[in-house]
């Protein structure tokens, strides 16, 4: 059940938000609503920074390292929102742990940052969990190169690439596919461009577990421009 706390938090009304709990009690911020939803995941869903340290203090670390009913805690959604400074202050209170954690499908933040191309924010997420985060892969065998694909944000896949995360651009999902498919896919031809450029165009050659190459997703796609500079990105000398 959603109350006037949440709301509080949602709103970045920090002051209000004190009131409520010295009236109700730390457990008030602590509460989820029906999709289990906190005071922390409101207040970090608008980057409100202040007032999650207010939950902090109120609540404790565990307050932040709470999760929904899908496993995702505040920083998930900071991250999925591009708020680097939220996100800093959960590492500050939390520690490592508390940027790094996983939700219940294997998502980590860096795989929300890469999906909105907050490029910032994964940075950040990636110089408190390490590289191996840009290769670490969800339930469905996923990586963050693959989100940024699938949503054609060829300057987070140059980012990626940059952090040492080229590994990734040849990772196959569990259906054998892999970012360039995803991106073929959806017709986003600058997105695979990067990809080339930070992987050579052997990324553009591998084919998932029914043969089909990221030309082919492209052609079915009806995106045959993509499929044309796929094609000459392959012959080009």
């Amino acid at each position: 059940m959603r109350t006037c706390a949440h709301e509080a938090a949602r709103y970045g009304h920090t002051e209000t938000l004190v009131t409520i709990a010295e009236a109700g009690g730390r457990e008030i911020v602590l509460a989820g609503d029906k999709d289990g939803l906190t005071c922390s995941h409101k207040a970090a869903m608008g980057g409100r920074t202040e007032t999650l340290l207010a939950i902090a203090r109120i609540g404790g670390a565990e307050a932040l390292l709470a999760g929904d009913v899908n496993g995702r805690t505040c920083a998930h959604e900071a991250a999925g929102g591009g708020h680097v400074d939220t996100l800093r202050a959960i590492e500050e209170v939390g520690g490592k742990q508390a940027v790094v954690v996983r939700d219940r499908y294997g998502r980590s933040c860096a795989h929300e940052a890469a999906l909105y191309g907050y490029t910032a924010a994964l940075e950040f997420v990636v110089g408190v969990g390490g590289k191996e985060l840009l290769a670490a892969a969800d339930f469905n065998g996923q990586t963050c190169s693959h989100e940024a694909a699938g949503r054609g944000r060829a300057e987070t896949l140059r980012m990626i690439g940059r952090m040492g995360g080229v590994d990734s651009f040849f990772a196959a999902d569990v259906h054998g596919r892999t970012c360039a498919h995803k991106a073929a896919a959806g017709g986003h031809t600058e997105a695979l461009v990067a990809l080339v450029e930070g992987g050579g165009r052997e990324v553009l050659g591998m084919k998932d577990k029914l043969g089909k190459t990221c030309a082919v997703e492209a052609e079915e796609g009806g995106h045959r421009d993509t499929a044309e500079v796929i094609r000459s990105l392959l012959t080009r000398d």
